[in-house]
């Protein structure tokens, strides 16, 4: 059971690498003067299953880790950054929704939504170092 959190995990956050180079384009058009083509759909609805997936690989961890070891936070900055990845996964979500809900000329929510994509793409960056040295210290000898 412990090898499904890691495999959804590496998945979003490959996906997230997509979604976030779909994202960069709408910046660099829109902030930088570079012309570029912005697949807003794409951007919407692989980042919309990119969240979903990551938030749903948090609660799967959480729940593995308890059953596995019947406590919580035993992977130390693994399980706090996840922790903060969760919250920061409605801050994107909601932003972004809003977003393509109600399309204007936006100033702050745009940057709040790119930076909590950059956030996460961070987070999940020490996450994906973390959960190695969880795998190989406790996870490969348990199988």
């Amino acid at each position: 059971m412990l090898w499904v959190h890691p495999s959804i995990q590496l998945l979003a956050t490959i996906l997230a690498m997509y979604v976030l180079r779909l994202g960069w384009k709408r910046f660099c058009s829109a902030h930088l003067g570079i012309k570029c083509l912005f697949r807003w759909k794409d951007h919407v609805q692989w980042g919309q299953f990119t969240l979903g997936l990551w938030a749903g690989g948090l609660l799967l961890g959480l729940w593995a880790a308890h059953w596995e070891w019947s406590v919580y936070g035993l992977t130390g900055t693994h399980f706090w950054v996840g922790l903060a990845m969760g919250a920061v996964i409605p801050v994107s979500f909601l932003t972004g929704l809003r977003m393509d809900s109600i399309k204007k000329r936006r100033t702050i929510m745009p940057l709040v939504h790119a930076g909590a994509g950059f956030l996460l793409m961070a987070l999940a960056a020490v996450e994906l170092i973390t959960g190695l040295v969880i795998l190989s210290r406790f996870v490969a000898f348990s199988a």
